[in-house]
């Protein structure tokens, strides 16, 4: 979906937050609803420690570079249940755009220094 709250949180990004508590699905279908890198980051975590959710169609996505990070990261944690995707046509999006539109800082797991901005607003 591409509803963004007033503060700039798409409705998808709340819903892949509440995967983590998610105890029931296995197979979830999350195809063209326009999240980019930015939710694959938050579906990573969510999922980290899900150990039912085995296959996510992520189809039609803008995923860029970063979003496909995400979701192999999370591929190689024992952790997680994640074992399948399905990717068709989300090579699109902009990885370096939306670094600009994040200030130039975009998190990652393997230098996460750097000046970051905390808004804990709702």
């Amino acid at each position: 979906c591409a509803c963004n709250g007033k503060h700039g949180v798409s409705s998808i990004e709340r819903f892949l937050e509440l995967l983590a508590f998610d105890q029931s699905l296995t197979h979830i279908d999350l195809s063209m609803n326009r999240f980019d890198f930015r939710g694959a980051l938050v579906l990573e975590a969510s999922l980290e420690q899900n150990a039912r959710v085995s296959y996510l169609n992520l189809s039609g996505n803008p995923l860029s570079v970063l979003g496909f990070r995400s979701m192999l990261r999370l591929l190689s944690r024992e952790s997680a249940g994640f074992m399948y995707f399905d990717s068709v046509d989300c090579a699109g999006g902009d990885s370096r755009a939306g670094a600009l539109e994040e200030g130039g800082m975009v998190f990652s797991e393997v230098n996460p220094g750097g000046r970051y901005s905390l808004n804990l607003q709702r």
